[in-house]
């Protein structure tokens, strides 16, 4: 999510507050699927169904989100609302887990060792996050650099990118 706007803004050229508008239902879904499925915790006494779930949703969204990035070229835009549930699906895969992931470690874990289980869980995940952000953003900023290299520039595009702020 955290280079989500930059591939709005600089893929798409749409403006920063445009590319943000994208991440609202993302963030609204991810919020709305951990609580629908703490409920489902509930009512199945189990959060194995919920793991599995969480991991087909994950799945469906990295499709989608390649076949929707796919489809972008500087000839056609897919309409808003198909990027928009391709962000959707991923998110919601992510908020299925986490609650499910809390409770599976509380249940495999002694009552004693619940507060360093989960203060371990959150360690690894901010860990985790941090990582991906930093490969990602390595990965990023090379492509980028590559791609730049092999392009020609001639006077009206540089002006055209300068007045677009890329």
């Amino acid at each position: 999510m955290y280079h989500t706007t930059l591939f709005f803004q600089s893929v798409l050229l749409e403006s920063s507050q445009e590319a943000s508008v994208h991440l609202i239902i993302p963030s609204v879904s991810f919020t709305v699927t951990s609580v629908i499925t703490a409920s489902l915790i509930t009512r199945l006494k189990t959060p194995a169904y919920t793991l599995r779930g969480s991991q087909v949703l994950l799945g469906m969204g990295v499709l989608g989100l390649c076949l929707a990035i796919a489809q972008t070229s500087d000839h056609t835009r897919l309409p808003d609302y198909i990027y928009n549930l391709a962000l959707s699906f991923p998110t919601s895969g992510v908020g299925m887990m986490a609650p499910s992931t809390v409770l599976t470690l509380l249940n495999s874990s002694t009552k004693e060792d619940h507060a360093v289980a989960n203060g371990c869980f959150i360690m690894m995940r901010s860990l985790g996050v941090f990582v991906a952000v930093a490969l990602g953003t390595t990965t990023l900023q090379n492509a980028f650099e590559l791609s730049l290299s092999h392009q020609k520039f001639d006077d009206t595009s540089r002006e055209v990118c300068t007045q677009r702020r890329i």
